[in-house]
């Protein structure tokens, strides 16, 4: 009995021990921070004022909306290139690199942005098809009540102009089933309240299991700290906060991290129908139940759960609009259809590997060089390390990098069918929600039947679609009818692997073959069949159809496999290895990330992302500055 109140006593003074260590380790590095912070104070603190303005009166877009985003750096001759010094130079203009762009312009900075594509945004882009406009990544969005993070980011960053349309109170319907007469519908509301009341209609005698899972999600906010301290902690106090599991909230980290979403919602219930209504989500980040961490599922329902959903009033394509304006008010500029062709590296006067500066092509034969203090990467990880910084250069240099290659995965293809009706979404009755249809609620085996083919057409016909998205842009932004002639818009998104188009990477667009375009007729066909099954009142009203395969999403948004979501979304993403390795600041000097492959996927993880690369170049905690401000704002009401 002594012994073993020994190794107790031997316990209790071990994790007295750790907590003392971690208490005076986050106190000394809080107190360094908040040294260097009181010294930068109001150099470099992009919250220093409330920068809002009047919103915008009435529903008409900005007239300069669609130029304003687009200029071809060819356009501007070689000899009119006097300078090419910039303070930060950000690759790429997804909404990651746009926020840490913006940020670091309100700090003082003088920021170029190269973009590879004909216009900003990344997914946030939007293109035109006739007189329908369509968009590509943002198709809704979560947590955009006035007092989120979020939200108060683009609207500081924006001077109020960016406005939200709450969609309707339910915003994703899950159909399960493959023939309208055997359809399963459940929707899913905003709000905790009416989410749990929606599904006690459904499952009356699952209140235990609902009420278990809806805490689970409430609680996933203080698992996703854990998150935050290995991506914005040095290594030392990343690995001494990994060994205090005991404590809040690493104490939540092997439910949260190191659990598949199958493994938790099958200890809450054996419902296969109530699993599906807390898994169906799996589609926004690609990976189905029983291979992805919980930490994700959680993450993603909480987000829509909470507040219900949002989208942009005038189209996604109003986020690159506005976000560039700060970098323009601070002497930066952009240039599109600039591609970068490499990361210019040297050895600085320590012998460290340092950037300093980039190459882009300017027209078939030409090349341009710009230099920076900072460069800031938000082309991903795999195009960073591996197409800009070549491969043996990474692997002898940077081992945090050369790992994230090694273990990491592209995530899973897709294909994109967007549709163009000849009446109005409100002639039409189409909602201002999302649309799940999935053929069964066995997520996992299904989607890894339709993958494990060879042969798509086999794959068509003996599994037909596992999983289909179908929104209506057109509904969910009220602005839209004002802005664009008479018509209304649909976005239907599948996935499939690449290898299934990989053939035709090489090729031109729009000069890929018969064969190419017969598989793409083949997948266009079965999708629109199952949005006029969900909607028959659109079977007659089409205009326009068009679907991009995985191969035009390498065209233009210079993907590698056609991946919806960057690096996948299994589990090593989110192991503690993984994160730790994914931060904003790289092993070379001057380089950086940002983006949805040091968060999360979503636009609403690359803003968070595009802050935490500002906090890393500003050495000031720009999340704080935030709350500062508003703190400032509610004290002076």
């Amino acid at each position: 009995m002594k012994c073993l109140e020994d190794k107790q006593g031997q316990r209790v003074l071990a994790y007295i021990g750790g907590l003392t260590a971690a208490a005076v380790a986050l106190k000394f590095y809080h107190s360094r921070q908040k040294n260097q912070k009181r010294l930068q104070d109001l150099r470099d603190n992009p919250f220093l004022h409330d920068r809002r303005k009047p919103p915008p009166v009435g529903k008409l877009e900005p007239k300069d909306k669609k130029k304003a985003t687009k200029k071809t750096i060819t356009e501007t001759k070689l000899d009119q290139f006097s300078d090419t010094h910039y303070d930060v130079i950000c690759i790429g203009s997804g909404a990651g690199s746009l926020t840490t762009a913006a940020l670091l312009a309100r700090a003082g900075r003088k920021v170029l942005i190269l973009e590879q594509h004909s216009k900003l945004g990344g997914c946030c882009h939007t293109f035109k098809e006739g007189r329908f406009e369509f968009d590509t990544g943002l198709h809704y969005i979560g947590n955009m009540q006035p007092r989120s993070q979020t939200f108060r980011t683009l609207d500081q960053l924006s001077q109020g102009q960016i406005q939200w349309a709450p969609m309707d109170s339910v915003y994703d319907e899950l159909i399960i089933g493959d023939r309208p007469e055997n359809f399963k519908r459940f929707n899913f509301f905003g709000g905790y309240n009416n989410w749990k009341k929606a599904l006690l209609e459904y499952f009356p005698n699952e209140e235990k299991a609902i009420d278990a899972f809806a805490k689970l999600l409430k609680q996933s906010s203080t698992a996703e700290i854990a998150f935050g301290i290995l991506k914005m902690t040095p290594n030392w106090v990343a690995s001494l906060f990994l060994r205090l599991r005991f404590i809040k909230p690493m104490n939540l980290f092997h439910l949260y991290y190191e659990n598949t979403t199958y493994e938790v919602i099958a200890q809450l219930t054996s419902n296969a129908e109530l699993q599906a209504c807390f898994s169906y989500i799996w589609g926004d980040y690609g990976v189905p139940p029983k291979k992805g961490a919980f930490i994700m599922n959680s993450g993603a329902n909480a987000h829509y759960i909470k507040h219900g959903a949002f989208y942009p009033k005038n189209g996604p394509a109003i986020i690159p609009y506005y976000l560039i304006k700060p970098v323009l008010q601070s002497n930066g500029t952009f240039f599109t259809r600039a591609a970068v062709k490499q990361i210019l590296l040297r050895t600085n006067a320590k012998k460290q590997l340092e950037a300093f500066g980039v190459e882009v092509d300017y027209g078939k034969d030409s090349t341009l060089q710009f230099t920076a203090d900072v460069i800031v990467s938000g082309a991903g990880v795999r195009n960073t390390f591996q197409r800009l910084i070549p491969r043996e250069i990474t692997s002898k240099a940077c081992p945090d990098a050369n790992w994230l290659l090694n273990e990491g995965q592209p995530s899973i293809s897709y294909l994109n069918l967007f549709v163009g009706f000849s009446e109005t979404s409100a002639e039409l009755n189409l909602p201002a929600r999302n649309n799940w249809v999935i053929k069964d609620s066995n997520f996992d085996d299904l989607f890894n039947q339709w993958i494990s083919f060879d042969d798509p057409f086999e794959a068509l016909e003996k599994v037909s679609l596992p999983l289909l998205f179908i929104g209506f842009p057109s509904a969910k932004d009220p602005n839209y009818d004002y802005n664009n002639k008479r018509g209304s818009t649909c976005v239907a998104i599948t996935l499939c692997p690449y290898r299934w188009f990989e053939m035709w990477n090489d090729l031109p667009l729009g000069k890929r073959g018969d064969q190419y375009e017969a598989l793409k007729s083949a997948f266009s066909d079965k999708i629109w069949e199952k949005i006029v099954e969900l909607f028959p009142q659109v079977a007659d009203k089409r205009e326009v159809c068009i679907l991009g395969s995985p191969v035009t999403s390498n065209h233009y948004l210079h993907t590698e496999y056609g991946e919806i979501y960057g690096l996948a979304h299994n589990m090593k993403r989110f192991s503690a290895e993984f994160l730790r390795r994914t931060k904003p600041k790289t092993e070379i000097n001057g380089l950086y990330l940002t983006g949805q492959d040091i968060t999360t996927c979503g636009v609403s993880s690359a803003i968070t992302a595009g802050i935490m690369t500002a906090c890393q170049v500003l050495k000031r905690d720009v999340f704080d500055d935030l709350a500062r401000l508003y703190n400032r704002i509610e004290a002076t009401r």
